[in-house]
């Protein structure tokens, strides 16, 4: 935990040291200890009203500590491949199957309305590990969710490796908020070890292996946070190095001298890339940063794909 938070602080990107399906009460409180900024407190394999009742009450306890908290209405079902579920009949489902687990609208805007919770998982289509057929989204489930459930609410979709991407980006434009996303990640990552290693007749060094896994697997990442932009690109105020947007641009801009000069930096790569962009924007989104404290780690605003001239809002 500290070690995350130690780059997590130290990185020139946004980032935020989640702690994921923490259902034990201690071991939820060592994350607090530790400075952990947004938890997942599950109690979803519990009734309805104690799961509210335990949110509700760690919420208050969280909000006071400026922690954010992310619950979950209902089971996420899982597969062999996956340990958040010990019944062994959940776990090679259908689609059809998955369907009786759906999140109700109804019962989700009940819950987010009295536990305050700044984050829902919520099921439409999704489950932990691996799928024992292509998984199939209800994209009107999750606009009836998103109508339903409060603003301050954001919706969270987990189980998503595995799905294809098209249909998590008409999730994400329908409402969903947070993506969780690993299985499917680590399965690719598991084969290419294995391949590397027959490749070398085993004659690989450890080193070299572990190298080859760690960039492997970032470049995953790397796409599939490019395929969940959905057409916003974040780029950064001082610490600005690159911008992706139709093609990549690469925007030599350290160092700055000042703010002044960054905002005249930017407008010039900007323009020498074709693209029109708006100074005064950036600046005034940078300001609006600075106005939110320290708690925020660089100053990000999000500009839609192809076009910079328009800010959409700050990033987060």
């Amino acid at each position: 935990g500290p070690i995350m938070l130690k780059y997590a602080k130290e990185a020139r990107v946004p980032v935020c040291v989640h702690l994921d399906h923490g259902s034990d009460y201690e071991f939820v409180m060592r994350a607090v200890k530790v400075g952990f900024p947004s938890i997942m407190y599950d109690c979803s394999a519990l009734p309805f009203e104690e799961n509210v009742e335990k949110v509700a009450q760690f919420v208050k306890f969280a909000h006071a500590a400026g922690i954010t908290v992310e619950a979950e209405l209902g089971i996420m079902v899982s597969t062999d491949e996956d340990t958040h579920d010990d019944d062994p009949e959940k776990r090679v489902l259908t689609n059809e199957d998955i369907r009786e687990f759906f999140t109700e609208p109804a019962e989700a805007k009940e819950f987010a309305e009295r536990t305050k919770c700044d984050a829902l998982a919520v099921c439409f289509g999704t489950m932990h590990g691996i799928y024992a057929e292509p998984p199939v989204l209800d994209i009107d489930r999750v606009k009836e969710l998103r109508e339903a459930i409060p603003d301050e609410t954001r919706i969270v979709m987990h189980g998503a490796s595995g799905v294809e991407f098209d249909q998590v980006q008409n999730a994400i434009t329908a409402g969903c908020s947070k993506v969780n996303y690993y299985s499917y990640m680590a399965k690719a990552t598991t084969k290419f070890v294995a391949d590397k290693v027959a490749e070398t007749d085993g004659k690989i060094a450890y080193h070299e292996l572990q190298e080859a896994a760690y960039e492997f697997m970032k470049g995953y990442a790397k796409d599939v946070i490019k395929a969940f932009k959905n057409g916003e690109y974040f780029m950064s105020g001082v610490n600005l190095a690159e911008v992706l947007l139709d093609e990549m641009v690469i925007l030599d801009c350290e160092p700055f001298k000042d703010k002044e000069n960054m905002f005249d930096v930017m407008t010039a790569k900007f323009e020498e890339a074709g693209f029109v962009s708006d100074a005064k924007a950036y600046k005034d989104a940078l300001e609006y940063r600075e106005s939110l404290g320290p708690t925020y780690m660089g100053n990000f605003v999000a500009i839609p794909h192809g076009k910079c001239k328009e800010v959409l809002k700050p990033g987060i």
